[in-house]
């Protein structure tokens, strides 16, 4: 019997306005984007597959996610709420 599999859904379509500034997602802590460090935690875990869903500085936030081992969705809804990312990752 094989181990289940165990994938992962990064929630990144929000603009981050609460946080101020662009956005959590493309903020940096030692060096790297937050959200490039969430995609690494994910990697690290072996969590497969992965998938990262965009919405707002989609582009920016993909650039910051490049060559991470993740497929990517697009949220054209990301501002009615976090539940049509999820419907998007799923």
């Amino acid at each position: 019997m094989s181990a289940p599999r165990i994938g992962a859904i990064l929630l990144a379509a929000g603009s981050g306005s609460r946080f101020g500034g662009d956005g959590k997602l493309l903020a940096e802590l030692d060096g790297a984007p937050l959200v490039r460090h969430a995609a690494l935690a994910i990697r690290d875990a072996g969590l497969a597959p992965a998938v990262a869903v965009l919405g707002a500085r989609a582009e920016a936030v993909r650039e910051a996610l490049r060559a991470m081992p993740l497929r990517f969705v697009v949220n054209a809804g990301h501002a009615d709420g976090l539940s049509g990312s999820l419907k998007a990752g799923i």
